[in-house]
């Protein structure tokens, strides 16, 4: 208990009785009650540990407010900031923290073997020391706990990011910043520290190749077989400047192109916050209504007025193109079911591992592609239609509406799960696996009473009118230039949704059926899940006799090792500098808030038969975790997501409060909490208990 403010000496007395009584009943004569001068005037306030409370390595980690309220931080409020470094001579720290940093160092040498928790404040003739504690619950026994070893942990990693800034191909644009979050998300997919067959899967089967080939097909610069994800430090980053440049239409000239992807990455770097909406939030990605609003997109700025018409002119021509070409495409989506649903041997193969292989083949060849390009047809309808509300041509109402797709895979899921018995429902949708690309994880069909605990209830629904688009708005975008004479905008919004939807749940399926193969195959062997996925998609090639199994389980057994000396190393969500590893600050991200209602309520991690009436609190989360819509859950939170992520999408169909994306940051904070505030009306979120 700390009590503030205190003036008089009978206050004084009281104030320390008060104290004494919050002790309880086993206190001692050898507590202590700290007395101290009440700090005025502070300009900022924060908390410090000189170890990851997670992992006990040597970070430093600040969490930070420059505001008067000291509260601020140790209530667990969102609005401050958070930085990790190395106190190291040889790294460079903020230039905020210098102050801090000598006064750690200092308190370092007092206690040199003492994991510690600061409690500070900030004035202006510098900083106030109010409080210092072991810091609790700390392990301080695992790998790299000297900063030396650590230290030397990181150079490698470091060497890694400097030689892929380097490699450049001739005609190539450069890389210049990578992020966990941007365009397909691998914080959100894969999580930020995934086993090695989780990444190369996901390596493999879309950001090789089908990435790119899926937006070359509707007008995007196609860079070929140019891979947009890369794994520093165990963590998964995308190239935002492949990301960017890949968004930009095919006709636009190379020069202009790469004017927009340099002034794109100086936006970035001076607004971090926007680097989980970099694909929307930086430049156009297609030719929508509110192109032409100032403050829409700030990298137009950079652009003269000629080199813009030409941009909006590129654009044009790429949007209308794409909407001709999507209605064409969408019987594709039959083709993709038949292969997803085809169970028959002489399409697969006799043998497990020929069949999983097959499959994967199938993924990346075919379905992948075209997920990608309904993916992004997706996304342009989506734009279209917020654009048109941007510019005030309907309302909120319509707008969530027209976002509404009764018919998409998740909502069939959940209609299936109420109106059809147990066997039907796993027949149709077992193969559902929460963590698409984790083959440690059991589907539907291996653990359906762990994922629904015998729960049996009304399917959640939302009704909505179906309406189509007004002549007015019809008119609206015509006039702008977008040839929609043979399609209805809402229908085009409505179809590209439910055929991403409908191909994501296609997709997963074949997948998911691949690892069970593998899962069957190396059975007989004595291997199972939990090594599997320390394998790699390319170890699977060489998998038949029994003497590759047992191989193969000594390469499971060293990946490991590898993955394990990884996964406690903290990296920055955005890298623009190798140095970024040493010395970072976690980005503040602006979460995407569902609904305008508020929750009050227990957080609770998503455990079935604990979430009625809780705020769900995921890292990340897939398609797979459609099942705790099931439960009466009141609301939702995940680190990582987007404005289109699936959670989003679902949560604004069932009408669920919802924080999604709020970062790794707050994720961290939010752990330690029982009780929260989802404010989605205010965009807040507080911590209670």
């Amino acid at each position: 208990m700390s009590i503030a403010n205190v003036e008089r000496e009978e206050e004084l007395r009281n104030a320390v009785a008060h104290v004494i009584s919050s002790y309880g009943p086993e206190r001692s004569l050898e507590d202590q009650v700290l007395v101290q001068p009440m700090a005025e005037n502070i300009i900022g306030s924060g908390v410090a540990t000189t170890r990851d409370h997670l992992t006990g390595l040597p970070y430093v980690v600040v969490n930070f407010s420059e505001a008067n309220d000291t509260s601020i931080v140790t209530g667990g409020r969102t609005t401050m900031k958070s930085y990790t470094y190395l106190n190291d001579p040889s790294v460079v720290r903020p230039l905020q923290l210098r102050q801090l940093s000598i006064l750690i160092s200092e308190l370092e040498q007092a206690f040199p073997d003492e994991p510690l928790e600061i409690e500070f404040g900030l004035d202006e003739f510098g900083v106030l020391l109010f409080q210092i504690r072991p810091l609790a619950q700390c392990q301080t026994d695992g790998l790299y706990c000297s900063k030396d070893a650590l230290l030397e942990r990181l150079k490698p990693i470091a060497n890694d990011i400097q030689s892929v800034l380097l490699r450049q191909r001739p005609g190539e644009i450069p890389s210049g910043c990578f992020g966990v979050m941007p365009d397909w998300n691998p914080a959100e997919m894969i999580g930020l520290k995934p086993t090695p067959l989780a990444y190369s899967l996901y390596d493999e089967l879309l950001m090789k190749r089908a990435w790119s080939e899926g937006r070359a097909r509707y007008g995007y610069k196609d860079l070929g077989d140019r891979p947009l994800m890369y794994q520093f430090g165990g963590t998964p980053y995308i190239d935002i400047c492949a990301s960017l440049y890949s968004l930009l239409p095919s006709s636009l000239c190379d020069n202009l192109a790469r004017k927009i992807v340099s002034a794109a990455c100086r936006v970035l770097q001076q607004h971090t916050e926007l680097h989980d909406k970099v694909e929307f939030a930086l430049f156009p990605t297609c030719y929508a209504p509110d192109l032409h609003l100032e403050a829409a997109y700030p990298v137009l700025s950079y652009l003269t007025e000629t080199e813009r018409s030409s941009f909006e002119s590129a654009l044009k021509t790429q949007t209308n193109d794409m909407f001709a070409k999507f209605n064409r495409d969408l019987v594709r989506i039959d083709e993709i079911r038949t292969l997803a649903l085809d169970c028959d041997e002489g399409t697969w193969g006799d043998e497990l591992v020929v069949s999983a292989v097959r499959r994967l083949e199938v993924i990346r060849d075919i379905v992948a592609p075209f997920f990608s390009s309904v993916a992004r047809a997706a996304f342009v309808g989506t734009a279209v239609i917020r654009g048109v509300h941007a510019c005030g041509h309907i309302s909120d109402e319509i707008l969530e509406d027209v976002l509404f797709v009764p018919d998409a895979a998740s909502g069939r899921v959940a209609r299936d799960f109420v109106s059809l018995p147990k066997s039907d429902f796993l027949s149709l949708h077992g193969h559902i696996r929460p963590g698409t690309y984790d083959i440690r994880v059991p589907r539907y069909d291996e653990d359906y009473e762990n994922y629904f605990s015998n729960l049996k209830g009304q399917a959640r629904t939302n009704q909505r009118t179906h309406i189509r688009a007004s002549p007015q708005t019809e008119k609206f975008l015509c006039s702008l230039g977008l040839e929609l004479s043979d399609v209805d905008p809402v229908i085009f919004v409505r179809q590209s949704l439910w055929a991403r939807e409908e191909v994501k749940y296609l997709y997963a399926k074949l997948l998911s059926d691949s690892l069970n193969d593998l899962v069957r195959a190396a059975e007989p062997y004595g291997f199972h899940r939990e090594e599997l996925a320390f394998l790699r998609v390319e170890d699977f090639a060489c998998a038949g006799r029994e003497a590759d199994w047992r191989r193969l389980k000594q390469v499971a057994e060293a990946r490991k090792r590898e993955w394990q000396c990884t996964c406690n190393i903290r990296m920055p969500a955005l890298l623009f500098h190798p140095s970024d590893i040493y010395s970072f600050e976690d980005i503040q991200v602006s979460p995407n808030f569902v609904t305008q209602r508020r929750i009050l309520g227990p957080l609770r991690p998503p455990v079935a038969g604990e979430l009625s009436g809780a705020i769900v609190l995921i890292e990340q989360a897939d398609p797979g975790y459609d099942w705790i819509f099931s439960h009466s859950i009141a609301g939702l939170i995940t680190a990582y997501g987007g404005s289109n992520s699936h959670m989003t999408v679902r949560a604004r169909e069932f009408g669920i409060p919802a924080a999604i994306g709020v970062g790794g940051a707050l994720y961290e904070r939010l752990l330690g909490a029982s009780r929260v505030l989802l404010a989605c009306d205010e965009r807040r979120i507080e911590i209670l208990q």
